[in-house]
């Protein structure tokens, strides 16, 4: 196995200090590679939830964009009508980062369903969201939950 020394995060630092975004061909390959990798999680016998796709998360091995850290990967579905919100809100503390949960983890209470592989596509789109080719600006973006500013004021650039 081939050792990796260069990560999607390092690359975004290195573009957004220079000004140079990445350019287009390169974001249809790592939403391509990432989204390859993902499928491969969700459609095992047994499906498997990442939980902590994020940016740093991503590797570049000179051909391909990899998803590393599976310390946080899971089997199990938690359904907050069956499970304990206290056991569940532990579990995702310990295991998920908060920027890039998905709202059925953020507000356990709003019967939003169980937390499954789409909460991993709503990672994916927080992830694709923070590589796109906008460094010259600062967008402000809220997520609504039911009325509920979740992150008020999240910054990004």
């Amino acid at each position: 196995m081939p050792l990796v020394k260069h990560t999607l995060h390092g690359r975004l630092q290195k573009a957004f200090q220079t000004k140079t975004p990445l350019e287009e061909k390169e974001l249809y390959k790592v939403a391509s590679d990432v989204v390859a990798g993902l499928s491969r999680l969700h459609h095992c016998t047994t499906p498997i939830i990442h939980r902590d796709l994020k940016v740093e998360n991503i590797l570049f091995d000179g051909e391909a964009y990899l998803i590393c850290d599976f310390g946080s990967a899971t089997a199990r579905v938690w359904d907050p009508k069956v499970h304990s919100v206290t056991a569940i809100i532990e579990d995702l503390e310990k295991y998920t980062t908060l920027a890039y949960r998905a709202p059925e983890m953020v507000d356990l209470y709003s019967d939003r369903g169980t937390l499954n592989t789409k909460t991993d596509i709503w990672a994916l789109g927080v992830l694709l969201f923070k590589v796109r080719p906008s460094f010259g600006s600062v967008l402000t973006i809220r997520v609504v939950c039911q009325g509920l500013d979740c992150f008020e004021r999240m910054k990004y650039v």
